[in-house]
C-alpha cells in the first residue's frame, strides 16, 4: 500500500511540475521581418512581381491568400499609392535570426501596366486581412520600368551578375552580358533604379557597374538607351540567390510584432 501511494504522489508531482514548467516556458511571439530592398519591375503583360517577407509563424492569417483583402503600395514620403492584384504566396526557405526560425514568404502580385515609369523611394505595403487587421510593412525602394517607344531587339548569348569583392549582402555589383554580333552606341543604362550605372563594352561583352548602398538588390530589368533614340529592354533576372539573408543584412532589417 505504501509502494503504491509513494507512486501516485510521484505521478502527481510529476505533471505538476511539467504544468509548472509549460506556464513558465515563453510563449511564441509572431514577428514579421521585411529588409531593405530595391525592387525593380519591368512592366510586361501578365508579369508577376514577388516582394520577400520573413515570418516565425506560418500559421498567422498574413500568409494565408484566403484570408488577404487586399494589398497596397504606397510611398510614405508622397503619399503615393497603388493598389495591387495578390497572385499567390509561395514559401521559401528557413533562416534564423536571433535565435528564432524565420521562414522567407514571396508575396507574388500582378505587375500593373502603367503608363510612365513609376518610383516609390519610400516604399511600404499595406496589407488588408478580412478580419480587419492591418498590417504596413516596410518594403524601401519599388520602380516600375515601362519599355521605350521605339524598342529594338538584340540577341544575346549570356547574362550573369556578381557581388563586389568583400560585399556579403544580397547585392548585385556588376552585370555582365554578352552579345551576339555588334552593338549600336549607347547613351546610358537603367536597372530601374536611382543609381548612376556605369557600363563599359569590350567586344561582345558589356559590363554595368553599379554602386554600393544600404538596400539589397538582386533582381532587375535591364533598359539600354542607344544614341539614336531606340531602346532594348530585357525582362526581369534573379541574378543572386542568398540563404543567409538575415545574417547578413544587420540594420537593414526591420521587425514586426504581429497580433
Amino acid at each position: 500500500m505504501k509502494r503504491l501511494l509513494f507512486y501516485l504522489v510521484v505521478i502527481l508531482l510529476s505533471v505538476c511540475l511539467g504544468l509548472i514548467l509549460e506556464k513558465m516556458s515563453p510563449t511564441l511571439q509572431p514577428k514579421l521581418l521585411t529588409v531593405d530592398t530595391e525592387y525593380s519591375f519591368l512592366m510586361d503583360e501578365d508579369q508577376v512581381g514577388t516582394f520577400s517577407l520573413y515570418i516565425n509563424d506560418l500559421s498567422h492569417d498574413i500568409v494565408n491568400e484566403s484570408m488577404i483583402l487586399r494589398i497596397i503600395l504606397e510611398d510614405l514620403e508622397t503619399k503615393d499609392l497603388i493598389e495591387l492584384t495578390l497572385y499567390e504566396i509561395d514559401l521559401g526557405h528557413d533562416e534564423v535570426y536571433l535565435n528564432e526560425v524565420f521562414t522567407r514568404v514571396f508575396l507574388k502580385f500582378i505587375v500593373p501596366n502603367l503608363s510612365e515609369d513609376w518610383v516609390f523611394d519610400d516604399a511600404s505595403l499595406r496589407v488588408e486581412l478580412n478580419n480587419q487587421s492591418e498590417f504596413s510593412l516596410r518594403l524601401g525602394r519599388v520602380t516600375f520600368l515601362k519599355r521605350g517607344s521605339d524598342e529594338v531587339m538584340i540577341d544575346w548569348s549570356s547574362l550573369d551578375g556578381l557581388k563586389r569583392t568583400n560585399d556579403l549582402r544580397s547585392r548585385l555589383g556588376e552585370i555582365h552580358i554578352s552579345f551576339i554580333g555588334s552593338l549600336k552606341p549607347i547613351l546610358s543604362v537603367e536597372i530601374g533604379t536611382h543609381v548612376d550605372v556605369s557600363f563599359q563594352l569590350s567586344e561582345d561583352t558589356l559590363t554595368l557597374s553599379i554602386p554600393t548602398d544600404d538596400y539589397l538588390l538582386y533582381d532587375v530589368p535591364l533598359r539600354l538607351h542607344f544614341n539614336d533614340g531606340t531602346t532594348f529592354s530585357m525582362s526581369n533576372f534573379i541574378y543572386i540567390v542568398d540563404y543567409q539573408i538575415l545574417k547578413e543584412s544587420g540594420p537593414m532589417i526591420n521587425v514586426y510584432q504581429l497580433d
